[in-house]
């Protein structure tokens, strides 16, 4: 393609729409899959091979075109239902106290408390929380299920995390569902997003760490782990998660919360759940953030004034209609995903603090089992004898967090969230100086000489 524009004796608009074709090809995660939605109009043989032999959900760019590129699909599909359902109930298994429902009133902001909520449920903090948040995207009507159905799923997926866990648990899941649901609701502004893929990313952040066992994907593939073999050592941990998820899902009609949909819309919204759980793997982080960074470039400009008072209901919103695409979407609902799962360091600082220490619990422990086993030790900083989380901590943020939410921010407009990774950032060092301070003065005084005693 880029050969023939640049051979090419057509107008600059052609050239510029060929470049823009190429620029989509290389932004999207199918640079090495071929496209031939073309040949396969034209060759029977092609499609079936494609269609039987291939991952068609990877290739076939037309039919990603005809279902994952739909708008409000689930909403358009709710005649089609083959099972009626009632209308929602008040939940029997689960009565909140007055306690938890005053805490759960904050659900949409940001300073919202897990902590306190894991301490009044005593740890069981996923199906209240997620009740109200799918009830306040309207999940149980658009997927066509009840309220019981919704917090049996939600049961059945919170006993599956490992409560043992110091990090990896329950309430880390109910963290990310929370800070999921508050990056979409900034996000509805600029109605990038379908109801079908608010709902994916809804439920991708209740799976995306489903039977977690506290232990690095590394750590499996060096113990020959079953779930290692099971997935050819790539993504451990990822693949076991969205698989384990729909495993649970279906498991039982009382909490399968994607009976009622058709076939289209359920492969759907399965392809993009499992697309954003495999996103939270960190060793693509950088590819990720890299195209999305690219994808901001190349489709948001600035606005001026005079745009912005022409634009219908006074919208601020600066997308251009580039970012409209199914790759570009999803592309975003991977951001939302990854932004989430790692979000913990930029909540208010007391909570932050508690988030640092628990996963660093975990990675100690992680450590001092890999020295019991004589493996490779995947991360000797997290020693428990001499690791400083302060450190840490703010090096996860400058390695990882600092650039990655400059431009979650510069695309979602959420300045209390960097603002406060930002002020957290000054704070570990703050704590790791006065660390270190104290270490010197007890040092100080262990060597110092003794006072001689004063005779009376």
């Amino acid at each position: 393609m880029l050969y023939e524009a640049q051979t090419s004796s057509g107008t600059g608009n052609i050239v510029h729409s060929a470049l823009e074709k190429v620029l989509d090809i290389l932004q999207s995660t199918e640079l090495f899959s071929p496209h031939i939605h073309q040949v396969k109009e034209e060759d029977p043989l092609t499609s079936d091979y494609v269609d039987g032999l291939c991952d068609r959900t990877a290739i076939n760019s037309q039919t990603n075109r005809q279902i994952y590129g739909q708008k409000n699909s689930i909403s358009s599909s709710s005649s089609k239902l083959q099972v009626g359902v009632s209308s929602r109930q008040s939940l029997s298994m689960y009565k909140p106290s007055a306690e938890v429902q005053s805490l759960l009133q904050g659900n949409a902001t940001w300073s919202f408390d897990i902590i306190q909520l894991e301490s009044l449920t005593n740890k069981n903090v996923l199906v209240p929380l997620g009740i109200k948040i799918f009830e306040r995207f309207g999940a149980m009507e658009l997927l066509g299920i009840d309220e019981h159905v919704m917090a049996s799923w939600l049961k059945l997926i919170s006993d599956n995390y490992h409560s043992g866990n110091p990090y990896h648990n329950a309430t880390h899941a109910a963290d990310v569902l929370q800070a999921t649901a508050y990056f979409l609701d900034k996000m509805r502004p600029k109605k990038l997003l379908d109801a079908q893929e608010e709902i994916a990313a809804l439920i991708a952040a209740v799976i995306h760490d489903v039977d977690h066992p506290a232990r690095s994907s590394s750590f499996l593939v060096n113990t020959k782990n079953d779930l290692a073999i099971l997935y050819n050592d790539i993504a451990v941990l990822e693949n076991h998660h969205a698989a384990k998820g729909f495993q649970l899902t279906h498991k039982s009609d009382n909490s399968n919360i994607l009976k009622n949909l058709d076939r289209e819309v359920y492969e759907s919204l399965r392809h993009n759940v499992i697309d954003m759980v495999l996103a939270t793997e960190m060793a693509k982080h950088f590819e990720h953030l890299q195209k999305f960074i690219h994808l901001c470039a190349a489709n948001i400009k600035p606005v001026s004034e005079d745009d912005l008072e022409k634009k219908s209901g006074g919208s601020s919103s600066a997308m251009e209609s580039g970012l409209d695409s199914p790759e570009n979407r999803r592309q975003i609902l991977r951001m939302v995903i990854k932004c989430a799962d790692v979000s913990n360091p930029a909540r208010d600082t007391h909570l932050a603090d508690r988030w640092a220490r628990r996963i660093a619990e975990e990675y100690f422990q992680q450590t001092e089992d890999e020295h019991r086993k004589n493996l490779p030790v995947m991360m000797p900083h997290f020693d428990r004898n001499t690791c400083s989380i302060p450190h840490s901590q703010y090096k996860f943020m400058e390695v990882f967090l600092l650039s990655m939410f400059e431009h979650w921010d510069g695309f979602l407009d959420i300045p209390e969230v960097y603002e406060q990774l930002q002020k957290n950032y000054k704070y570990w060092k703050d704590v790791e100086i006065q660390e270190k301070q104290e270490k010197q003065s007890a040092v100080a005084t262990e060597t110092s000489p003794a006072t001689p005693a004063v005779l009376s």
